[in-house]
């Protein structure tokens, strides 16, 4: 069920995190991709809380969401099996930034979204 409860991230009691790569590659679905028209909706409405890209209760990047958005639930109940499934593909996330030789940082998702500029400040953002 896509309730949308998770994505707001202060209601919800959590916060998202992106590696570098993760970064990098959703910057260049962002740049080139064909964005539906309630994404930049939703981002040109964003007022600092939660996900920016949440409309209503759903996902305006689904397809290009970050790992820790394809496996987190708002079921407290699934919180054993995430976190053991988080771990493992982390782990292999970080061995590509050693194997491809690009810098990791783990950034929380909105601060990194400002870091390349997809959102500068609460209601200021940019489609190049």
């Amino acid at each position: 069920m896509a309730s949308g409860k998770c994505c707001k991230f202060e209601e919800f009691g959590h916060r998202l995190f992106i590696t570098t790569l993760e970064l990098a590659k959703f910057l260049y679905d962002w740049e080139t991709g064909d964005w539906p028209d309630g994404a930049m909706e939703a981002l040109r409405r964003w007022d600092g809380g939660g996900c920016p890209f949440q409309i209503e209760k759903l996902c305006g990047v689904h397809l290009v969401r970050p790992f820790g958005c394809r496996i987190f639930f708002c079921d407290s109940t699934a919180t054993e099996w995430q976190q053991e499934r988080y771990e493992e593909f982390h782990s292999e996330i970080s061995g590509l930034h050693e194997s491809l030789n690009v810098p990791y940082f783990y950034v929380e998702w909105r601060e990194g979204l400002k870091a390349v500029g997809i959102v500068t400040s609460v209601n200021e953002s940019r489609k190049s």
